[in-house]
Parts: C-alpha cells; structure tokens; sequence
C-alpha cells in the first residue's frame, strides 16, 4: 500500500490570518500620519503572527522560505533597533522614528505570502513516489553524496594546513589573507557547497536506506568542524540549517508522508539548534575583539543586528526627503565592480558617507540586506511593493524546477534547482539583481530550458514517457 499525499494539505485559515496581518500594515502605512504614534513593536508582532499564518497554510512551503524568513526578520528587528534611537555613524539620516519598520513588515510579509501560496498550489499536482520502486536511484544519489562530503571535507583540511586557524582575527581578515584564487574558491565552496549539501543530506536521511544514514550524518557534522576553525560562524552555519529544512520539508512531499513531532527529531533539532546559537554569539563576540570592542556578547549581538537593515533605513530615510528615483534601472541591473558600484553597493553610497562604503568593500565587506530597499529606490513605496512581491515569486520558480526533475527522477537537474539559491537569494534578500545572470543564474536559466522543453521521463525507470501529467510506467 503506498504513502499517502497528506504532506502537501493548504489549510485557507493560515492564509487569512496571514491576509488579517497585512490588511493591519497596510492600514497603519495609509491611516496613521505620525510613524511615532504606532507602537515599535506592532510591526514586528503583525510580520509574526503572518509567519505564524503560512505555516499553518503548508510547513513544507514554509521550510523552503526559511532562510528568507530569518534573513527578512534581522532586518525587520534591525529597523526597530534604528527607530528606537541606535546610532550608526557611518550613515546620513534625517531622523530615527519615521516608520521604516512598519513598510518594511509590509513588503517582507506580502512577499513572502505571494511566493509561499504559488508554492504550495504547486504542491497540488505532486504525486508522492513509491519509497520501495524509487529506492535504488535515491541510494545511489545518498551513495554519490558521501564521495562528495569527503571532497569537501579534504579541501578544507588543505587549505587549513596552507593557512591555519582563524584565532585572534575576524573571517574577514583570514579570507584576505588567502590568494585572490584560494579565497574565491573557499567562499564558493562555502556558499555552494555547504548548504546544498546540507539539503541534500537531510533529504537522503528521510527517503535513503538506513545503511547510508549514520555515515551521511557523521559526514555533514564533521563538515562544520573546518567551517568553525576557519570563522565562518554566521552565514554557514545558518544557510546550512534552513536549507536542511527545505530538504526536509522536500523529502517529505517526496514520500508523502505528514509530520508528526516525535522525540527523536526533537532532540536532533534542538541539538542542531543549540550549536548554531552556539556558533552565532561567539563569531559576534569574536568579531567585536577583533575590532577592540570589549562589550559582552549582547552588545556585540545588537550592534551587528543593527546593521542589517539599515540599508533599508538609509533609503526610506531619504525617499521621504527626495522627490523621484533614487536609483535607475542601469544603477541595479548593471554588472557590478569596484569602479562602477551597482545593486547593493549602489544603494550603500546612497545612505552612508563614500569613504566608509570604499574601505569596506576594499577590504571585500558587503553591506547587508538591501534586497527589499531595491524596489523601494527604483519605484516609491507601492510600486516598489509590487516589484518586490513580483521578484520573491522567483522562490515559486524555483520550487518548480526542483519538484519537476523529482517528478522525472532527475537528480541533476534536481541539484542545479538548489544551485538557484544562490543568486536568488543575491537577487531578492541582497538586492543584487546582476546575480541573475552571473555564471551560476546562466547555468540554472539553461538548465531550467531544458528541463520544461525535454521529454519526461519514468522516474522509476528512467524510461521516456508520453504522458504529460501521470508518472505511469512507459509500455
């Protein structure tokens, strides 16, 4: 008797909590003609109690957004700490309590509905494959992935052998003190390598046979060992846990199987959970020594928190004062360098003074989070609502091209699909849309193509079918 397609159930009352949570924001940004009389914490409760909602429209939607839920909130609790008066030198402002937080709740959250609700509708026509008939191809895929963590795992042992431990410096500081070479192929490997194998993993453990689980899991712990040692503290470990929930979440629609808590994946999730705080306030309080900074660990946490939405804060700032565009088409869409700023780096000079801006990214330091300021500097606050809400539907996109080479059991395509995380994350968190079309966005765009214009395949067999919307056995 096969599974049953419970997995990919849409509960409409998440969806109208969620809607309830936007009307409130749209309300407060229209009605509401002094920022300072809406409570500082409205916003981020309304930006809550939404999140709270499209999980209960569809978890498995939920966990493939996860790590744009998280990156969205610093910059949400970033916004409230400026409007509450922290102070960040480097930049031009006209005020602090201007309403910042409550528009940018309004554009996380209408984006990250429009792209969940597209998700799970697509979720609808999924077929949940038999675990015994699928079995062979998933555990050589689990196989495969073993050879690939002890890859990685040797780069790493190399490179710490050519350039030590990352002690009494920053991870910037031992990033530049690689070869131009090195440093390239560490920080791809780290934003590559890392997360996707990170979903990989935790997909195989739920659909793979359980002779391959303890070595895939001792693998990928061991693979955080070197990422330690070398002070990557923040993005790694974070990029690694949301996208082992989106490979959970995948394998099981892929099974379909519902989830039901039990104490083991508790365990294992608060153990998980532990080691990423764990890892996240010392790289704070390892970052703050390093610049001489002696405050204690919650200090360094809220200055770094701080930072990442004031890029946000910056242009909202000065769109209020400025008639126009803040910035062109050209300014976000052109290909970026050091002498001619684009996307991100564009909009950073925009909101702090030029020769704080040079130094840091001399010193190859990306300012954080101007994904959602983007839209607002190309187009005024509504129009920019709706481009945003537009570009976090490539999300939906993607989703499609990972559950459509599932569907015809190509995991190379499957693997390209996790490869879009990449830029799409640059594009719609970081407000670099030249990513789309980098070296990886050209790869993922092709591989897209080809997988809508070629013949399905049996993804039991491997055998081409005729049948556009069943799974049935080629005769």
């Amino acid at each position: 008797m096969g599974p049953e397609p419970v997995g990919n159930d849409i509960h409409g009352d998440g969806y109208v909590l969620a809607s309830l949570s936007i009307l409130v924001l749209i309300g407060l940004q229209v009605l509401v003609d002094d920022p300072s009389d809406v409570p500082l914490w409205l916003p981020i409760f309304l930006f809550g109690l939404g999140v709270m909602g499209i999980l209960r429209a569809n978890w498995i939607a939920f966990a493939f957004l996860a790590f744009p839920i998280w990156s969205l909130l610093g910059a949400l609790l970033s916004n409230r700490l400026i409007e509450e008066g922290s102070y960040i030198t480097e930049q031009f402002r006209s005020g602090f309590s201007n309403g910042a937080t409550n528009l940018i709740a309004l554009y996380s959250l209408a984006m990250l509905i429009a792209a969940h609700a597209l998700i799970a509708r697509g979720m609808r026509s999924w077929v949940p494959l038999d675990r015994e008939r699928s079995a062979y191809r998933i555990d050589k895929v689990a196989t495969l992935l073993c050879f690939v963590l002890l890859g990685i795992l040797v780069f790493y042992v190399a490179i710490l052998m050519m350039y030590g431990v990352a002690s009494g410096s920053d991870r910037f500081s031992y990033w530049n003190s690689m070869q131009p070479q090195v440093r390239a192929a560490v920080q791809g490997v780290r934003s590559l390598g890392t997360p996707i194998t990170a979903f990989t993993v935790l997909f195989a453990v739920i659909t793979t046979s359980r002779s391959l689980r303890r070595y895939l899991l001792v693998l990928l712990v061991m693979l955080q060992i070197p990422l330690w040692l070398m002070g990557d503290k923040f993005s790694p470990f974070i990029g690694s846990l949301m996208a082992a929930l989106s490979g959970l979440g995948l394998a099981y629609l892929f099974l379909g199987k519902s989830f039901r808590v039990r104490a083991s994946y508790a365990l294992w999730a608060s153990l998980a959970v532990a080691a990423t705080l764990t890892a996240l306030v010392q790289g704070f309080t390892q970052m703050a020594g390093s610049r001489g900074e002696s405050d204690g660990a919650a200090d360094a946490i809220l200055g770094r928190t701080v930072l990442q939405g004031h890029v946000w804060f910056g242009i909202f700032d000065r769109s209020q004062s400025m008639s126009g565009a803040l910035a062109s088409m050209s300014d976000l869409l052109a290909q970026n360098s050091l002498e001619n700023p684009t996307g991100l780096n564009y909009l950073s000079y925009l909101v702090s003074r030029p020769e704080y801006v040079n130094a840091r990214l001399e010193r190859g330091v990306t300012f954080t989070m101007g994904g959602p300021a983007s839209p607002l500097a190309f187009a005024g606050p509504m129009l920019g609502l709706l481009l945003y809400v537009a570009i976090g539907c490539l999300y939906a996109l993607q989703f499609t091209m990972i559950v459509a080479a599932l569907k015809q059991g190509r995991y190379v395509f499957c693997g390209l699909g996790l490869l879009a995380s990449v830029p799409l994350h640059s594009v719609v968190l970081m407000g670099n849309w030249y990513s789309i079309y980098n070296e990886v966005g050209i790869v993922v765009i092709a591989a897209a193509v080809i997988l809508m214009i070629s013949r399905r395949r049996d993804a039991y067999s491997g055998a081409f079918v005729t049948n556009p919307r069943g799974l049935k056995r080629a005769k």
